[in-house]
């Protein structure tokens, strides 16, 4: 999966992995009784799964690799059941079923200077290689973002973007692991 992270000597000028700093509390006054008002900071946005500052991360916690999963190949045949309203512990399980037969995940935020939006990857690795992805329920008109999938043996990857040089050379060397 580190076979992922592109090398800085393949990505343009500008372009790298974006260091994402995690949320602090900050400061703002100490007021004359000796408290003080603090303001907290989130971490640096990132196209990094929820509660995720490491970049690239490498893992195996069954509630990312399910979010990456559904965010590669989409719902798929998960289907909820027509019944009473489900707990919290009977829909943490239904959804972590999207992590079945995934063994590990990658996710990665590159930025590039001079443009505001994010470029993300996202991987899975399957015990087994699955056949086809699911339909992704996603506009793919959409000039917002482009995604492109990527099949590498085992390896599910997604990169996400808006285009640039950055986001092409990304996709040059994923591909470039296919073969």
């Amino acid at each position: 999966m580190q076979d992922l992270t592109v090398p800085k000597d393949r990505l343009p000028d500008g372009c790298g992995l974006k260091v994402i700093e995690p949320s602090h509390r900050e400061i703002v006054a100490t007021l004359p009784d000796g408290s003080q008002r603090v303001r907290f900071i989130g971490p640096t946005p990132s196209m990094q799964p929820i509660g995720v500052i490491a970049n690239p991360w490498i893992g195996t916690d069954r509630r990312i690799l399910a979010g990456l999963r559904q965010d590669i190949d989409g719902y798929g045949p998960l289907r909820l059941p027509d019944a009473p309203p489900m707990t919290s512990g009977e829909a943490s399980a239904l959804w972590q079923r999207f992590a079945d037969g995934v063994e590990e995940g990658y996710a990665a935020t590159y930025a590039q200077s001079g443009v505001m939006r994010d470029i993300g990857v996202r991987a899975v690795r399957f015990a087994h290689a699955p056949d086809a992805q699911f339909d992704l329920p996603t506009d793919k008109h959409s000039a917002a973002a482009s995604v492109q999938v990527v099949d590498i043996g085992s390896i599910r990857a997604s990169l996400v973007g808006n285009g640039g040089a950055c986001q092409t050379a990304i996709a040059t060397y994923l591909k470039s692991l296919a073969k």
